[in-house]
């Protein structure tokens, strides 16, 4: 038989104020949670978010400046793919920099000569040869001379090596020009040239040009060099202006002009006291620039201008 206890059954009841919560607590709690919560992400390394692109930025410096040694190649990812995305342009070369440019991609040298009357035609339709029946046409020179030599910068003028006989046919009556290329032209990629020059002559006008019969055939020879270089100084910056050329005057009763020292076709006659405009020498031969307004261009031998 389970024995009973003989004191009696009492019950404790809690005060009220014993169910309200410790606030302080609970303060310090959620405060030691938040600042767990901000701290361990920067504490473990781990970003909660993505970087903004001036912090990437400054990440990548700081990394590279830490360890200078390391290639280039170990960048982070994500800023070499960013920076591929951007499309940045090439750096520039720096003033007075040489960049290398390959031969065949530089543009030719061109030499043009003074322009030769080979024919003409008068009002009455008689046809007369050479400029002593015909008359000259010299202002024509300032009209062809700059379109034949833009001839370098044409496409597929690049390396080009040879010359280029051209006869520009001068219709005063109608204002039209017309021209064909020779079949002594030795140089290349003559397709092209033609239409360069076509293109540049459309809406030239011949009311400015000096003439005495309503038609002319000119004849011009132009010669294309292949830069001798194979690099060019970089224009980034705009370089100094040239020294002013040298100036002479022709001290022969007659000095002879060449398209090419030497041995090239006789291309103009100048008289005594004829100022030129004096060039580069080469093997005693001197390029000299001559002319109203020294348009024209060939060589000459060093002692008709007391050189």
């Amino acid at each position: 038989m389970i024995g009973r206890s003989s004191s009696p059954l009492t019950v404790q009841i809690p005060p009220a104020s014993s169910d309200k919560p410790s606030w302080v607590k609970v303060g310090v709690i959620a405060v030691v949670g938040f600042a767990i919560g901000v701290a361990w992400p920067r504490l473990a390394g781990i970003r909660p978010g993505p970087s903004a692109p001036g912090e990437a930025a400054a990440a990548a410096a700081s990394a590279s400046s830490r360890a200078p040694d390391a290639p280039a190649a170990s960048a982070p990812a994500s800023v070499a793919s960013s920076a591929s995305s951007a499309g940045a342009a090439p750096t520039a070369p720096a003033v007075g920099e040489v960049a290398a440019v390959p031969l065949n991609n530089a543009p030719p040298a061109i030499l043009v000569t003074h322009g030769a009357v080979v024919s003409c035609k008068t009002a009455d339709g008689e046809t007369l040869k050479g400029r002593e029946a015909c008359g000259a046409v010299t202002a024509f020179d300032g009209l062809a001379t700059p379109r034949l030599k833009r001839l370098a910068h044409c496409p597929g003028a690049q390396g080009l090596s040879g010359k280029l006989s051209t006869v520009f046919s001068l219709d005063f009556t109608r204002n039209k020009i017309n021209f064909a290329f020779g079949k002594t032209s030795t140089v290349g990629n003559r397709d092209s040239l033609d239409q360069c020059l076509r293109m540049s002559l459309e809406n030239v006008s011949l009311n400015a040009v000096p003439h005495d019969n309503p038609g002319y055939a000119v004849f011009y020879s132009v010669t294309f060099t292949p830069r001798d270089s194979a690099a060019v100084v970089a224009t980034a910056v705009t370089p100094e202006p040239d020294a002013p050329a040298q100036t002479a005057q022709v001290a022969w009763e007659v000095a002879i002009v060449r398209d090419t020292p030497r041995s090239g076709t006789v291309v103009a006659r100048l008289q005594r006291g004829t100022k030129v405009k004096v060039g580069a020498g080469q093997d005693g031969w001197y390029r000299v620039q001559y002319g109203s307004d020294f348009t024209s261009e060939g060589w000459v031998y060093r002692g008709a201008i007391g050189k």
